[in-house]
């Protein structure tokens, strides 16, 4: 089989999660022919979410220091998509997919990350990322994610028009598949994450040290504001085992603010104990085995239908980890050999799934 496979994902340079799961569904999608990633050419509305994010990232850019790491951040981030990722054949627009001279598609593969994530698009970037602006082509979802518990009366016919177009479904969470199957005919199956799809040993290979410190350190991984009571448990942890405490997407720790995806990877691989509100930050910890402590993120539920704990209950629930989303200081300890087990007959499956929908789509 030798395809010519274009990824729709999202195109965000300073999320962690967002570069590593693309760079990994692309490595699982070379078994099936030649791989690129779609440049898409998104609009994104005014929400109070968005506004409230871009004011966080330029009070946080005032403060000493950490113009200069989100910078070199940056730099790193679009350094290891140039490097690892295969990006610079093609956009997709409202128009459809556009590329270099002789280029083509066979298939369009959709996802992962909140790719359906409608709160912060426009209707006409919605319909791109349901396949709907390249509906000529074979497209399937991979692990694809809502990021909501609901979907809102004025985008329910745009989901529906598009899930009912693609060739196969498969998503990251319980309630994606709620959603899918509640709002359509179809039938959507539950998948990993790609970053989960790649060996630990796969993850090593492009792994860089740069920011790892050489003592021994608790990592902190928080997308939202950690609480008082959160930094309080950590402290102590930290205190009680002489660790010293490493802080991702903090302007407390302007080194580590300075990480890149291949920084990420190296920080989960030598921490000795991790504290996150984040779903890579978890998928990660597992892939290297390390015991961790994730908290309730701060306003991951509201009356809006917006619920960001889904994906971790649902990563939770299919790996057997029990009791670990919570606000207590009890840090249950995770037995990986049962994990490991789960871990590889998950992977079987979803690999299983991918090659089948894929075959399905393009014979």
């Amino acid at each position: 089989m030798n395809k010519q496979i274009a990824i729709l994902t999202i195109n965000d340079y300073l999320n962690y999660g967002n570069r590593l799961q693309n760079y990994a569904l692309q490595e699982v999608l070379r078994k099936f022919g030649e791989v690129t990633t779609l440049r898409g050419v998104d609009s994104v509305l005014s929400s109070k979410a968005y506004m409230v994010a871009t004011i966080r990232y330029w009070m946080m850019m005032l403060k000493p220091g950490v113009s200069h790491a989100m910078a070199v951040r940056m730099y790193r981030s679009k350094a290891f998509t140039r490097n690892l990722v295969n990006d610079s054949k093609a956009i997709l627009d409202v128009n459809g997919i556009h590329g270099k001279a002789g280029y083509h598609s066979d298939l369009v593969v959709i996802g992962s990350d909140q790719v359906w994530n409608y709160r912060w698009l426009d209707d006409d970037t919605f319909r791109m990322r349901l396949g709907l602006c390249s509906r000529d082509i074979p497209t399937i979802s991979y692990a694809a994610s809502i990021g909501v518990s609901s979907l809102t009366d004025d985008v329910q016919d745009i989901f529906r028009e598009g899930v009912e177009y693609l060739k196969a479904i498969s998503v990251r969470e319980d309630k994606a598949k709620e959603i899918v199957e509640s709002c359509s005919d179809r039938t959507a199956t539950v998948v990993l994450d790609p970053t989960l799809l790649l060996s630990r040993d796969q993850w090593k290979i492009i792994a860089s040290s740069k920011v790892t410190p050489k003592e021994q350190y608790v990592l902190t991984y928080f997308l939202g504001q950690p609480t008082d009571r959160q930094e309080k448990i950590i402290k102590d942890y930290a205190d009680k085992h002489k660790l010293k405490i490493c802080r991702m997407l903090d302007n407390r720790d302007v080194q580590r603010l300075s990480a890149g995806p291949a920084e990420f990877v190296d920080l989960f691989l030598h921490a000795d104990m991790i504290f996150a509100d984040s779903y890579h930050a978890c998928c990660f910890s597992i892939i290297f085995n390390k015991q961790f402590k994730v908290f309730n993120r701060e306003g991951s539920t509201s009356k809006k239908g917006i619920n960001m704990n889904s994906r971790l209950e649902t990563l939770f629930r299919v790996f057997g980890i029990h009791g670990f989303l919570s606000e207590d200081n009890l840090i249950p300890e995770i037995n990986y050999s049962c994990v490991n087990k789960r871990h590889e007959e998950l992977r079987v499956k979803s690999l299983k799934w991918l090659e089948s929908a894929i075959v399905d789509a393009t014979s």
